[in-house]
This record gives C-alpha cells, sequence and structure tokens, in this order.
C-alpha cells in the first residue's frame, strides 16, 4: 500500500468536493469551514463522506491512524500546531556526530546565560499564563535558537538551550572547584 496521502482543498465557505472531484481515499479540505471529507466506496457505491472537523480525531476516523504517527512510518517537513502537544513518548530530534560538521564546544556560556531573561507572561491570544523567553530577545544573543516563519512570528528551539545550560553549569562548577568547594 503507498504511503501517499493525497487531497484537495477549498477556502470557500459551503464548498463540498463531488465524487467525481476526487479519487477513491482521496480526502478534501475545506480550510473556510473547518470540515474533511472522504471520498469513498460502501457496497460498490462511491460517495463522498463528511468526516466532520479538522481535527486529530476526524483524521483518525477517516484513515483509520494519524498520518505522523503511524508506527514505522513518517514524514518530511514542518508542522505548526495551534495548541498544546502531549506526547506519551519521548519527543527527539537528531543528533548524530554523523550529521554535523565544524562541532565546537560553547565558549562563554555562563555570559551567554547572563545575556537571556527568563520571564513570566500571559498570552494575548489565550490569556494562558506561561513561562520562557522573549524571542526578539534571545535572537541578539544567540540567533541559532530563533527561527522566523513566513508570517514574520519568531519561535524559540527551547531544547536546543541545553547545550549552552550544559556549559554554563560546567563553568560554575570549575568557579565552585577554585573556591576550594566541591562540585
Amino acid at each position: 500500500m503507498p504511503n501517499t496521502l493525497r487531497h484537495k482543498r477549498s477556502t470557500a465557505a459551503g464548498v463540498v468536493p463531488t465524487t467525481a472531484a476526487l479519487s477513491l481515499g482521496e480526502l478534501a479540505i475545506n480550510t473556510y469551514d473547518g470540515k474533511l471529507y472522504l471520498k469513498k466506496n460502501v457496497s460498490g457505491s462511491e460517495t463522498v463522506v463528511d468526516v466532520g472537523a479538522i481535527t486529530s480525531g476526524g483524521v483518525i476516523a477517516a484513515l483509520g491512524y494519524t498520518p505522523a504517527n503511524k508506527a514505522g512510518e513518517s514524514f518530511t517537513g514542518a508542522i505548526s500546531v495551534a495548541g498544546s502537544i502531549t506526547a506519551t513518548g519521548d519527543v527527539t530530534a537528531y543528533s548524530d556526530a554523523r550529521l554535523k560538521t565544524d562541532v565546537a564546544t560553547i565558549a562563554g556560556a555562563l555570559d551567554i546565560i547572563r545575556r537571556m531573561r527568563g520571564v513570566r507572561y500571559q498570552r494575548l491570544d489565550t490569556g494562558a499564563a506561561g513561562i520562557g523567553v522573549i524571542a526578539q530577545e534571545l535572537r541578539v544573543v544567540v540567533p541559532e535558537l530563533v527561527a522566523e516563519n513566513d508570517e514574520g512570528l519568531l519561535s524559540v528551539a527551547y531544547g536546543n538551550l541545553v547545550g549552552v545550560l550544559i556549559e554554563a553549569v560546567k563553568e560554575l562548577a570549575t568557579k565552585v572547584e577554585s573556591l576550594g568547594g566541591h562540585p
């Protein structure tokens, strides 16, 4: 069975695809209405089914699995989520030495940390309280940790802060040892 997910998209209100417009198994997404449709064969008759609102549950109902989580399969590209992500397992990123060049230990990590500012904040869109950093401020200190999307919104690779934190702790341990203490 091929691992290709085919879909069509509409941005007009109330547009429902016809059976002629879709291939069997193909999805149609109406981004205006937030609806998901699927063409399938029911007892020898092809029909377009309104799967419902575009949610992970709707995608699972249409496909029988979550495309990004089907065991042994993956996708290539970016994903953007409005809301929280909860995983029952670890979230990992490739960090294999074979994928890297020009590797160097982070120098002056403690000074880098001193230039960062941790903040508490309230999100304008949801009102939810949060803790983190301000991407615009962090970009001045460690630009490698900040990404910008097509609309100019900035995001932070929080997991990648670990490298700076590790080296800063090692610098602090060295200072404590030089004062006659134990790390």
